[in-house]
């Protein structure tokens, strides 16, 4: 069979497994996220932009694919970052639209945007960590921790890495008022909902990824931010990754659309602190196209959890193909994340050398660049 043929069997499995992996997951973010569009003013008082310093990858930038992809993605109306990565070297690297329309800011290289549910590949990892240091196995039980939780007894940690635990919550994924990680976590415990009928099934979840904080918090005495900082941003390097709200000027302002789909400048999203909290281990982060990259092919490449760990850990756990905080596609983690007016997509190779990452600071449903995202990677890296 020819490549050219190959390719298009593989794009068409494509659509067909997104529609599985991907549908309940726009769905509940929908239902979930309440926004307030009006115009946004950065504070003044952001913390100073010289300790923001880029990760450093070598370059060979390909000419001939940069003007294909300029105006393939200009024609999506694109707002945001895209970033190629083959072989371990930066092979393409744009940013589109605006940062802060407010304070004259472009979208840059350097540019931080919230990835919303593609955090969950790290939190992940954090847990294998614990894994593999002997506090925690696959098979223990949610009990173990959190026994108030209905069916607790039946529910292992693997199950609530892979979200086929059965739990769910209706509603937000914790308060609507600013409240601790610990008050967070205690409000899932005592609000979640066992689903007999989902249990073993695959039902996209954050609760799964809110009460494995709580884990790590109870064996470790440490909050997750803290987790996070220690085992994820300081040993992998990166200096543009921070939690939300932040009120950092390289972080993007989240922009509306218009009815005929376009980027509204005029209106920024504006998301509650309590809100942000709430995601706890789920979708608090915001970071750069090259530290999220950083980060993935870190994790990928042993720095955090060991190789073998790595294998372990992210693998299918259903036909969704989700397994440790991603899909399991291609031969290569794949995450998407949706809320409070950002967008974000990341394929990366098993390997870590290669990659599409693609974040928005500016989610328009009639220019979702998720199939896009996905295909590219086939094209450019499929054998």
């Amino acid at each position: 069979m020819s490549r050219p043929m190959r390719i298009s069997l593989i794009l068409i499995t494509v659509g067909l497994i997104s529609l599985l992996a991907w549908g309940s997951v726009y769905h509940q973010v929908r239902q979930t996220t309440k926004v307030e569009h009006v115009v946004h003013h950065r504070r003044a008082n952001a913390k100073p932009a010289h300790k923001w310093s880029t990760l450093k990858l070598p370059k060979t930038i390909n000419q001939q694919e940069t003007t294909t992809l300029n105006q393939q993605i200009s024609d999506m109306h694109f707002v945001g970052s895209v970033l190629i990565v083959r072989g371990g070297k930066i092979t393409y690297e744009r940013q589109f639209g605006q940062a802060n329309v407010a304070r004259k800011l472009p979208n840059q290289a350097s540019t931080a945007y919230a990835i919303d549910s593609i955090q969950k590949i790290a939190t992940g990892a954090l847990v294998m960590q614990q894994i593999e240091q002997h506090h925690l196995s696959m098979t223990d039980h949610l009990k173990r921790f959190f026994p108030e939780v209905p069916h607790s007894n039946e529910i292992t940690i693997r199950q609530m890495l892979d979200m086929t635990s059965g739990l769910r919550m209706d509603g937000p994924v914790g308060p609507t008022n600013l409240q601790t990680d610990d008050q967070i976590v205690d409000y899932d415990v005592h609000h979640v909902i066992f689903d007999p009928a989902l249990y073993n099934q695959w039902q996209y979840s954050q609760v799964n990824y809110n009460l494995l904080t709580g884990v790590l918090k109870k064996l470790t005495g440490k909050s997750y931010e803290q987790l996070f900082n220690q085992q994820v941003v300081k040993r992998l390097g990166l200096h543009q990754t921070v939690m939300m709200p932040s009120d950092r000027l390289q972080v993007a302002v989240a922009y509306a659309g218009t009815p005929s789909g376009d980027v509204d400048y005029n209106r920024a999203v504006v998301t509650p602190a309590a809100q942000w909290h709430d995601e706890v281990g789920t979708g608090r982060v915001a970071t750069s196209a090259r530290d999220l990259y950083g980060m993935i092919s870190g994790i990928m490449a042993g720095k955090i959890i060991s190789k073998q760990a790595v294998a372990q850990l992210y693998q299918s756990g259903s036909r969704s193909t989700y397994g440790g905080g991603t899909y399991n596609l291609y031969g290569a983690a794949v995450n998407h994340g949706l809320g409070y007016g950002y967008q974000s997509m990341s394929c990366v190779s098993k390997d870590g050398k290669n990659a599409v990452i693609m974040l928005s600071n500016s989610f328009r449903s009639r220019y979702s660049f998720k199939p896009f995202a996905e295909q590219l990677y086939l094209k450019l890296f499929s054998n």
